[in-house]
């Protein structure tokens, strides 16, 4: 029987189905207000609000749709949402905003849990790191006054803290160039 490396086959996939995002419309002004929402979800207002049923500590097991209340679910669709409009959507989805530079972020996630992130297609910067995490990549087109990394992080924030469960992700931004090799 030929043997074969059980650390090649891709992580296991949620029980639950892969999300599938809609683009939202948005402008500067819209965006602005969708920032001041997203961040106004800290961990204490969550609790407060009752998103969090029971959930596992961070840093613990993702936390799974029985976790979280209608309106967690609501919240968590709403940053997916945009974090996958602020990436794909064109002016065809209603996304009227002014992008001048293309901008690159890497986010650390633990490997096990990357998959929360697949919606996107976010593509992996590197199999991994010594501490066991996937390094994504994020490209996006950034306006003049960085309105879009802040809804990135704002968006991430929130997924991180409704289902993927750490006690912070650890993030590089730089500027996205692109170069070409001969």
């Amino acid at each position: 029987m030929p043997s074969y490396d059980d650390t090649l086959l891709p992580a296991p996939r949620s029980a639950e189905p892969a999300y599938e995002p809609t683009a939202v419309p948005v402008d500067p002004a819209s965006l602005a207000a969708r920032i001041a929402h997203l961040t106004s979800w800290n961990a204490d207002r969550l609790a407060a609000e009752g998103c969090l049923v029971d959930p596992p500590q961070p840093g613990g097991p993702m936390i799974g749709r029985r976790h979280r209340s209608p309106l967690g679910e609501d919240l968590l669709r709403e940053a997916k949402d945009l974090l996958y409009t602020l990436l794909f959507g064109t002016r065809e989805h209603g996304v009227a905003l002014n992008r001048v530079q293309r901008e690159l972020l890497i986010l650390a996630v633990p490997l096990a849990k990357a998959p929360v992130l697949a919606f996107a297609s976010l593509a992996p910067a590197e199999s991994g790191d010594a501490a066991g995490n996937a390094l994504l990549r994020i490209e996006y087109g950034e306006t003049a006054g960085e309105l879009v990394g802040d809804a990135v992080v704002a968006a991430l924030r929130l997924i991180n803290r409704l289902e993927i469960n750490e006690g912070f992700l650890s993030a590089r931004k730089e500027n996205a160039r692109r170069d070409t090799l001969i």
